[in-house]
């Protein structure tokens, strides 16, 4: 018997950020900011800080904060 906690409370159908309300542009660029951080994260590793500074063009701050998934400011949108 499953306790209460255990319990799912939502079944989702489909997309998942549908389920969480957000708009198909806005669940579209999350995705692909979420398929590109992967992307960046497997060829990092082969890298040090001091590298990635250079080849991505950001301060060591924002380096460094990579490997702990912080990514919140960073952007995928297009530049003009």
């Amino acid at each position: 018997m499953k306790s209460a906690a255990n319990k799912a409370t939502h079944i989702t159908r489909g997309n998942v950020m549908d389920d969480l309300g957000f708009s198909p542009e806005n669940a579209t660029a999350l995705k692909f900011k979420a398929e590109l951080y992967r992307a960046i994260l497997r060829y990092a590793k082969n890298y040090s800080q001091k590298d990635l500074q250079v080849i991505l063009g950001e301060p060591q701050p924002r380096v460094s904060g990579l490997p702990n998934g912080k990514i919140a400011n960073k952007s995928v949108d297009k530049r003009r």
